[in-house]
């Protein structure tokens, strides 16, 4: 998943992060979308199955039902973040799972916050971070480097830190430049 995106090279690693089922979990969620598929498949076939209007109105009430435990159990259910890892450019990038606890956020949400809390996401970098970045690797070309190459090499590499969005590197290069 890391190394390829369909049939090409994937080529921006370090913006990827993956939701996970926990194993334990997993079977209970589809046990409801079995029972959800099967009132759905009552319900187109009404007709033909010759239901009377009582018994297609306790049909679409199971099925809300059921569309109901679902979302709820989405949440329990898929509750780990995998987050590549590399933490020198000559180890492999690893996943290293994080739990991501309960909440009332949506999921991706919850992540965002979870990897924020956790130093793995970064909404703000000063420039000093930059420039130590740009020396550690080095990510210099020649005796410099393009902004959009810089943005191109955090959203790539895995070592280095992983940024919200690309206006996170350009204020710190403003900062840096201040």
């Amino acid at each position: 998943l890391l190394e390829s995106r369909g049939s090409g090279p994937r080529l921006y690693r370090n913006t990827v992060i993956f939701l996970a089922a926990d194993a334990t979990k997993q079977p209970l969620l589809e046990d409801t979308i079995r029972r959800y598929l099967a009132w759905s498949s009552i319900l187109a076939e009404r007709e033909s199955l010759n239901l009377t209007s009582q018994q297609a109105n306790q049909a679409q009430n199971q099925k809300t039902s059921e569309e109901s435990r679902i979302a709820a159990q989405l949440s329990e259910v898929f509750q780990w973040l995998l987050v590549p890892v590399q933490h020198e450019t000559s180890q492999p990038v690893t996943l290293e799972p994080v739990r991501l606890g309960g909440g009332t956020d949506r999921l991706a949400v919850r992540a965002g916050k979870k990897l924020r809390s956790n130093g793995q996401l970064e909404t703000a970098i000063a420039g000093t971070m930059v420039r130590r970045q740009m020396d550690r690797i080095p990510l210099w070309r020649d005796d410099h480097v393009a902004v959009r190459q810089l943005v191109e090499d955090f959203a790539s590499y895995c070592y280095l830190p992983r940024l919200a969005s690309p206006s996170v590197l350009l204020s710190g290069i403003a900062d840096g430049l201040r």
